[in-house]
């Protein structure tokens, strides 16, 4: 009786302790589960930029990438929309679905995973599209025949951006705004323009239609200008007269004088004037029409007297360079009698010249660029004297200056001679004029003249 009790209560033990220990696994099991569930439910997607969309860019699809810390689902937000709507871990590169020129700073994008969770709404930084290319017209075109070698031409564009030129046409103006446009052309040479063309292209490189220039044609005037007036007053009924012109072309003679001579070249152009009759000549005027009928302004031949019954003379001379003894051609020769200038010559291949003038003394200044100018005294002195001056030689302007010395003797004794003073001027045959330096000789004849400029 007593084992059969003992035995009934350790049953009830045995079943009490497997009961409490089956409780106490499931508590277990639903805890973890739970934890395990919550934890799954306060998991939110991370989402942040990585690389803007381009901005501003012609591209009317552009890319844009973020990164998620989840996958999931794409919402877009915004303006922007996508085809791209599954996000993994990691970046994401998307492209926008077609979007209209315009400046988008409204997008957003923001991914939800599996468990509903939707992360931070990230904002796409603002970017700008501009898929449209600028479109250009002609407002003003050149004048069908102009003698403005730099035109001026209107142009309107839709947007800014950089000109580029086409064709014979260039011109320094490089920038185009959204409006009308005026550029002027680099220098043109005489002719017709058709060729020329204008692109603008705005700031993402989109680049405009080829507008193309109407055509014109630049017609520039002659210009005129004296080169050697004629000689007065001079006895020759028929003289010679040098002017210039910037274009060949016919010439039309004003005023008193006339001339056989009609044609131009661009250049120095020397004509003969019909003969004249004794007097004064203060009216004569010559124009030059270029080969596309442009009349340039006229000029009027500075003033000039013919007396017939003057007596002149002729001064001939000739040129030479440096230390050698090659002839100088182009040295301008100009006469002056009393400070006035009376005539002006140019020498020719040989380095020679021939001037007639009336009779007096004459002051020859020779010019040259590279050269030292001189001077040269020459006098004519009776009726059709033909004078030939000494032949000049003309010095670098590069040459420095020195010192001149000497000795003066006597030229019968051969002794030296003391208290001779000397006066330098500069020149040939000069005997008046600025003394440039003093001196005066020594017991033993000698003299020293230093720092004298080159001449």
């Amino acid at each position: 009786m007593n084992n059969s009790i003992k035995l009934l209560f350790l049953l009830v033990l045995l079943q009490i302790f497997i009961t409490g220990c089956s409780k106490t696994d499931d508590d277990e099991l639903n805890t973890a589960i739970v934890s395990a569930d919550s934890t799954a439910a306060a998991s939110v997607p991370v989402i942040s930029e990585v690389t803007a969309a381009a901005s501003p860019t012609s591209v009317n699809t552009p890319n844009y990438i973020f990164s998620s810390s989840e996958a999931g689902t794409i919402t877009y937000g915004g303006s922007c929309s996508s085809s791209t709507t599954s996000a993994a871990v990691d970046n994401n590169k998307i492209t926008f679905n077609v979007l209209a020129d315009g400046i988008y700073s409204n997008c957003t994008i923001s991914v939800t995973d599996s468990a509903s969770n939707t992360s931070n709404i990230l904002s796409v930084s603002s970017f700008t599209v501009d898929a449209t290319a600028p479109t250009l017209s002609e407002v003003k075109e050149v004048s069908t025949s102009t003698s403005d070698d730099t035109s001026s031409y209107t142009f309107s564009s839709t947007e800014a951006g950089t000109i580029t030129y086409g064709g014979s046409c260039t011109s320094s103006t490089t920038s185009a705004s959204a409006a009308n446009n005026t550029i002027t052309f680099n220098a043109l040479a005489d002719g017709t323009y058709s060729n020329c063309t204008i692109i603008v292209t705005d700031s993402v490189g989109n680049s405009s239609n080829f507008l193309t220039i109407t055509s014109f044609t630049v017609a520039i005037q002659s210009t005129i200008e004296e080169v050697t007036a004629i000689l007065t007053p001079n006895n020759d009924s028929t003289p010679n007269y040098t002017f210039s012109s910037t274009e060949a072309g016919t010439i039309t003679y004003g005023g008193s004088c006339s001339s056989s001579d009609t044609t131009v070249i661009s250049g120095n152009n020397t004509i003969t004037l019909n003969a004249l009759a004794d007097g004064t000549y203060s009216n004569c005027t010559i124009t030059v029409t270029n080969t596309e009928g442009e009349a340039g302004d006229p000029i009027t031949i500075t003033s000039f007297v013919v007396d017939s019954a003057m007596e002149t003379g002729t001064i001939n001379g000739s040129v030479l360079g440096d230390y050698t003894n090659s002839s100088l051609s182009g040295v301008s020769v100009s006469y002056a009698n009393s400070g006035i200038t009376m005539g002006n010559i140019i020498t020719d291949s040989s380095g020679d010249f021939s001037q007639t003038l009336i009779l007096g003394t004459y002051t020859l200044t020779y010019n040259m660029s590279g050269y030292l100018d001189v001077i040269q005294s020459a006098t004519l002195e009776t009726d059709n004297q033909t004078l030939v001056v000494s032949t000049l030689r003309m010095l670098s302007d590069t040459c420095s200056s020195g010192t001149i010395s000497g000795t003066i003797k006597d030229a019968v004794s051969n002794n030296s001679v003391t208290g001779v003073s000397l006066n330098v001027r500069s020149g040939v045959n000069v005997t008046s004029g600025t003394i440039l330096k003093t001196d005066v000789t020594s017991n033993t004849g000698t003299y020293s003249l230093s720092s004298m400029s080159a001449g």
